[in-house]
């Protein structure tokens, strides 16, 4: 929450003057965040037309590997990387802010299933 020097707010407030929500999310690392993401796929809908270049960066995402072949630790950094580390703070927040609603049932008349 550093304030630009050129305007003297944060990034946060600047998005807020726009308009927009912003929430702030915990940092839980990286693998952590894959497995919101893993999580919260079952809930997500995506139009396929309107968001062709997310869905190729979600598709192309994937781990470094080292000179051996052997799988690194961490995503690679390369074209998809910005858009997928949006998607997964987006599924971060959603993880963290999103609890089911209670249900209780109405009942008119009798307790039957007909009322």
């Amino acid at each position: 929450n550093h304030a630009n020097l050129a305007t003297g707010k944060t990034l946060k407030e600047i998005v807020e003057d726009l308009g927009l929500r912003v929430e702030i999310v915990p940092q839980i690392g990286i693998d952590n965040g894959i497995n919101a993401v893993r999580m919260a796929m079952p809930n997500v809908y995506i139009d396929e037309k309107k968001c062709k270049e997310g869905v190729k960066a979600l598709e192309y995402y994937h781990y470094e590997h080292d000179k051996n072949g052997n799988r690194r630790n961490t995503p690679a950094h390369d074209w998809s990387s910005h858009a997928c580390d949006a998607f997964r703070y987006m599924c971060v927040a959603f993880k963290e802010t999103v609890t089911p609603k209670p249900y209780t049932p109405v009942y008119y008349g009798s307790n039957s299933w007909m009322g």
